[in-house]
């Protein structure tokens, strides 16, 4: 009878990759396309970083490419092969709280960086209220304080909430589909390539 073969996953601090390849390939074009859009940011230094009428260059049109690329083999990376298999008997699992279990460094610890992390994401919609301003004079668009331009400056907030409704939808399915730490792993790199 032969032995059946598992298949190859690799493993980080409790995240498994089944495909540690393409998340890893991933992780490094996303990298490599977000320092290709420094040195046309730097080069702007003598217009006060503002890269408004300025034509797209070579690099930043890879390093565009290379995000989008980057981030779709590092969600091919991190989703499992049998995800469909699997999802029947995960949803069937029953959790319950551990009251009586001591906290230890590491979940204190976790505790901190989660609160970070959250402080982080609820502050980014607050700051828009500092750059639209700033915003809608730079690209010329409508506000109370540019009221000739084209488009209102109010899509830009819209945008931003928007994308955290669709994002809390999406990641929590499929935290709830394949677990917690891959999407977790996903989202990190794909903030992190777009931000």
């Amino acid at each position: 009878m032969a032995r059946q073969r598992q298949p190859i996953v690799s493993s980080l601090n409790g995240v498994s990759f089944p495909h540690p390849a393409a998340f890893w390939l991933g992780a490094l074009a996303t990298t490599i396309g977000v320092v290709l859009h420094l040195p046309m940011y730097l080069g702007a230094g003598d217009m006060g970083y503002r890269l408004v009428g300025m034509p797209v260059d070579g690099p930043m049109m890879i390093g565009m490419f290379l995000v989008v690329a980057g981030l779709v083999l590092c969600l091919y990376g991190l989703y499992p092969r049998a995800a469909d298999a699997t999802a029947g008997r995960v949803s069937q699992i029953r959790v319950r709280a551990l009251d009586e279990a001591p906290m230890r460094a590491a979940h204190v610890g976790l505790l901190v960086v989660m609160a970070i992390a959250v402080t982080i994401d609820v502050m980014k919609p607050t700051t828009l209220a500092f750059v639209v301003p700033g915003m809608a004079q730079e690209y010329g668009l409508r506000s109370p304080l540019n009221p000739a331009g084209v488009v209102p400056v109010a899509y830009l907030p819209l945008s931003g909430i928007a994308g955290t409704v669709i994002g809390s939808f999406l990641w929590g399915w499929l935290g709830d589909r394949i677990g917690r730490a891959r999407p977790f792993a996903a989202r990190c790199r794909t903030t992190s390539g777009t931000s």
